[in-house]
């Protein structure tokens, strides 16, 4: 055998022996643990002599505090049934879109595919994306998908060289040319 297959095959061995040790480590800690049982209370009461008047104080103390401890389960009860009210009470939920999902929306809305650039930009005072398409035309659409606004590009006529034929000053003074009616 080759060394770099001797090493490979005792580097697998140390990875199964390790993961073999973990299962049985969690398994025989998963066992309980030996139940302590408490001395009986009676012989420390037995013990220990109390004053009558540290006696009542003692009480008196308990007494106000089990009354805090009742006040307090009082408030978390009222809280926690707030809570599950809130929880159960359907709210809509509002999904923000990303940047790209911007650009789909936008390009579906103006039926274009050609989009030069998406940014976050301040739109009458709320963020939106401004999604810029190749064509000049720009779409406003809110971080909940919703179009805001459309600036479309203004559409010039492609320059087309146009030959103006005059003819001979015939008295009528109309000129011919191509490209289009004067209307």
């Amino acid at each position: 055998m080759n060394k770099p297959a001797i090493i490979f095959s005792a580097f697998l061995s140390a990875i199964v022996l390790t993961i073999i040790g973990g299962v049985v480590y969690t398994v025989r800690g998963a066992e309980p643990d030996p139940v302590i049982q408490a001395a009986p209370a009676v012989a420390v009461e037995q013990a220990f002599a109390i004053d009558p008047g540290l006696e009542q104080e003692l009480l008196a103390r308990e007494a106000a505090y089990q009354e805090l401890i009742a006040q307090a389960n009082t408030r978390l009860a009222e809280q926690q049934a707030e809570v599950v009210a809130q929880v159960s009470t359907p709210t809509a939920v509002v999904l923000q879109i990303t940047a790209g999902e911007a650009a789909v929306f936008a390009s579906n809305h103006l039926g274009q595919t050609r989009i030069y650039s998406v940014e976050s930009v301040d739109f009458n005072g709320k963020v939106v994306y401004k999604v810029t398409f190749s064509t000049g035309d720009i779409v406003y659409v809110s971080p909940y998908g919703d179009i805001v606004s459309v600036e479309l590009a203004s559409r010039e006529p492609d320059p087309q060289p146009q030959s103006v034929a005059r003819s001979a000053p015939s008295g009528g003074g109309e000129q011919e040319h191509e490209g289009g009616d004067d209307d």
